[in-house]
């Protein structure tokens, strides 16, 4: 799309980021950005949030998937865990040892 010139970016931003985790050198991310652009000479005005994992290659982190939603994040339905949900050594997916 971008290539072809029918989608045509005027600005993007980022609006909310409502949960970063690291791990190691992974991190799980959900944001929300705004979009201003026209699609094949329609204008455009964008509210969206993105799930992403990131992974670190040689220092710098990319993209290893990416999920994108219409609207804005209901945040409320989200919790914190305050325990683990599955503890090393039980349920049905036991561990042979801890992840590195």
């Amino acid at each position: 799309m971008l290539s072809s010139g029918e989608l045509v970016m005027q600005s993007i931003g980022l609006s909310k980021v409502h949960r970063l985790d690291v791990y190691g050198d992974r991190a799980l991310a959900a944001f929300t950005q705004v979009a201003t652009f026209t699609y094949k000479g329609e204008p455009n005005d964008d509210v969206f949030t993105v799930t992403a994992l990131f992974q670190k290659i040689d220092g710098l982190l990319y993209f290893s998937w990416i999920q994108r939603s219409s609207g804005q994040a209901d945040s409320a339905a989200w919790f914190k865990a305050t325990r683990p949900v599955l503890r090393y050594g039980e349920g049905p997916h036991r561990f042979n040892s801890l992840p590195a």
